[in-house]
């Protein structure tokens, strides 16, 4: 019998497998992925020296440096702050909202830059929800959340814009000044090599068996192991027999082109283009070529086969903490990662739960 199994070779299974082999020396583990390759939704593949992600891109950022120093010994990072544009109106306008996206697209933008400076420090990072607030820009602050947000979001949430929680939305803040960096994290890099070259040595490195192309079943697995660990959809873990939680997918296009465009990521807020985004990899990787590898996403709702998003509503909320408790009741499970427990967790976040997970298990 293994000391854990853990559900999901992604990046939390990862982070908790390593960590866990550390504190608990010659612990046994063994890993259970239902695809066939490592590194669940952060999973890329090197195209040529360009890692290429179909589920999105990923920009590890952070203020916590010894998560970097963490991820260091299984794959080389190198610097890279996020900048994102938006098509509108014909044009490309930096994304968060800053000076100069209000300057060109926004109404009465002088007012609103010069109340924006009135009330806040420079290049703070403001949420969209705050800026609603103030009765003296709110038209103006509505205008760029018509064109930049709505059409964007609900794309993205398949949902109305004013159903989906204003949390999310706080995820793309404004920024007060004219910085055009989408993250404000202190430590902004990508793995050299991508991520699932770094995941595949962190499991390596922890002395995990691990099976590929296996989908759990607590009839068939649960006896292997003293303690689960689950990264997957917790509804699954019982047949969904109470309802399906809802976990957006999307669809991802790669295309080896020309690329006339300069950035590497660009949104398309308009509710008349079906996609969201295209990523352009050989920029986001500096490969100097006449082709580039792009991957555009188009949402699909809920009926793809590759969830990513949780749907946190009060709906949902309230039947995933039916299956949470379910879960515990079984004793030997523990819920982890993004899809595990139902939260849209940044990549540091997911490290961070797991790493205390580990802490946590190992004193007990």
């Amino acid at each position: 019998m293994y000391d854990y199994l853990i559900v999901g070779a992604g990046l939390s299974g990862a982070t908790f497998a390593n960590r866990m082999s550390q504190i608990r020396k010659g612990c046994s583990i063994l890993v259970l992925e239902k695809n066939t390759y490592i590194g669940g939704n952060c999973s890329d593949t090197l195209m040529g020296s360009v890692p290429v992600s179909l589920t999105g891109p990923h920009f590890f950022h952070t203020e916590n440096k010894s998560l970097l120093e963490f991820l260091l010994p299984y794959g080389e990072m190198v610097p890279y702050q996020n900048k994102v544009v938006s098509f509108v109106k014909g044009e490309y306008v930096t994304v968060p909202v800053n000076f100069s996206t209000i300057s060109r697209i926004g109404v009465n933008p002088d007012k609103v830059i010069e109340r924006l400076k009135e009330i806040f420090s420079m290049n703070q990072r403001v949420p969209l929800s705050r800026l609603l607030r103030d009765t003296s820009i709110r038209e103006e602050i509505l205008h760029l959340q018509k064109i930049l947000y709505e059409g964007y979001t609900e794309k993205q949430w398949n949902m109305p814009f004013h159903k989906v929680p204003s949390g999310v939305l706080d995820r793309v803040p404004f920024i007060v000044g004219k910085e055009d960096l989408y993250f404000g994290d202190s430590c902004q890099v990508i793995p050299k090599l991508g991520y699932s070259r770094m995941i595949t040595n962190m499991l390596m490195d922890s002395g995990a068996e691990i099976i590929l192309g296996e989908t759990f079943s607590w009839e068939k697995h649960h006896r292997l192991a003293k303690k689960v660990i689950f990264c997957g959809e917790v509804d699954s873990l019982f047949n969904k027999d109470i309802g399906s939680l809802p976990y957006l997918s999307t669809h991802f296009d790669i295309s080896y082109r020309k690329e006339s465009s300069e950035y590497p990521l660009i949104n398309y807020p308009s509710k008349e283009v079906p996609y969201t985004r295209e990523t352009n990899y050989s920029r986001v990787y500096n490969v100097q070529s006449s082709l580039s590898w792009v991957v555009r996403e188009t949402p699909l709702g809920y009926i793809g086969k590759n969830p990513m998003y949780p749907v946190v509503t009060r709906a949902s909320s309230d039947l995933y903490r039916q299956y949470q408790a379910r879960a515990l009741d079984l004793h030997k499970v523990v819920l982890l990662g993004r899809l595990g427990l139902f939260r849209y967790l940044n990549m540091d976040q997911a490290m961070e739960v797991s790493l205390n997970l580990a802490e946590s298990l190992a004193q007990g």
